[in-house]
């Protein structure tokens, strides 16, 4: 029984033309894609793009290195083959900074070269014994002076260490402006760091000093310091120190010296003229006490001032 309701069938035939048609619309656009193609391998200078026509155009000569050139510009290329030229401070002086930069290393090789380069504010002119600005070798001759000391700093490890050489305590030991004195000497490298004095014996006083060590046999002042302290009036010692720490050599003789500036003071006396002193951490040191010959304000090994001295191992 037939439905009278079903769509009459289509012919196959009728689907051939269709289908011919699509198939040659593909051909014809693969055929013109190629054609295209061709034509620009033949021609490498395609036309420009409406995109890049809008971009804007201004005539300006490229950047310039010249002395007689004044202005600075940029081109910029496309991957199209078209040039789009613009002006830019901005650009220009970044572009200059980068090809002085450059410049300074071939100019540095030859001798006696003279490297000028233009920039918008004026004419830089370098030789080829100087670096360009920006660099990062500059250097200044003669060098400024730094309120630093140029010398490497002593520096002391270790527990510090006093020596005594008197026995004894005595009273009124006057100063007139003569240096008291005593000479030394140790069986091994240290360092001393400054003396020990007796203060006044007239109650709490401050005395002015000036403490030395003279190397004895050259006269050669080895370190000193203008100082003062302050007494209380017992019988102790009073520390002076060095501004920096003082090398003492073995078998060398040194002088000390320190000349005060205040009333009488107590003194040390029964002097000793061999002093070993020993510690558990830096062993022994052994000093021997001379006597100073000429102005010395009495100090010898038996009796005077400088009873202490302060040093390091």
């Amino acid at each position: 029984m037939e439905d009278n309701n079903r769509p009459p069938r289509k012919d196959r035939k009728d689907e051939e033309p269709i289908a011919s048609k699509n198939q040659e619309e593909a051909a014809k656009n693969l055929c013109t894609n190629q054609n295209q193609q061709t034509a620009n391998k033949k021609n490498p200078q395609s036309p420009v793009t409406t995109q890049q026509q809008n971009l804007p155009s201004v005539n300006a000569s490229p950047l310039s290195s010249s002395p007689s050139s004044d202005t600075s510009s940029l081109s910029s290329g496309n991957g199209n083959g078209s040039t789009t030229s613009f002006h830019h401070e901005d650009v220009a002086h970044n572009q200059f900074l980068k090809s002085t930069s450059e410049s300074s290393l071939s100019t540095t090789t030859s001798s006696g070269a003279i490297l000028s380069v233009t920039h918008p504010s004026g004419i830089y002119t370098f030789s080829d014994n100087e670096k360009l600005p920006g660099t990062a070798h500059g250097h200044v001759n003669p060098k400024p002076q730094i309120a630093f000391l140029d010398k490497p700093r002593c520096c002391l490890t270790g527990k510090e260490q006093v020596v005594s050489r008197f026995c004894q305590i005595e009273s009124r030991w006057g100063y007139s402006g003569t240096s008291d004195r005593i000479r030394f000497m140790v069986n091994r490298r240290i360092f001393v760091v400054g003396f020990c004095l007796y203060g006044s014996i007239h109650g709490p006083h401050e005395y002015a000093v000036n403490i030395q060590i003279i190397q004895s046999d050259t006269g050669k002042v080895m370190g000193q310091n203008d100082s003062s302290f302050q007494c209380d009036g017992s019988n102790s010692t009073f520390r002076v120190m060095f501004k920096e720490p003082v090398e003492i050599l073995p078998n060398t003789s040194y002088t000390a010296c320190g000349t005060l500036k205040g009333p009488d003071s107590y003194y040390g006396a029964k002097g000793l003229r061999k002093v070993t002193h020993e510690s558990v951490s830096s062993g022994k040191v052994t000093f021997q006490f001379t006597y100073a010959a000429g102005n010395n304000n009495g100090t010898s090994v038996e009796d005077g001032q400088i009873p202490e001295i302060i040093f390091y191992t």
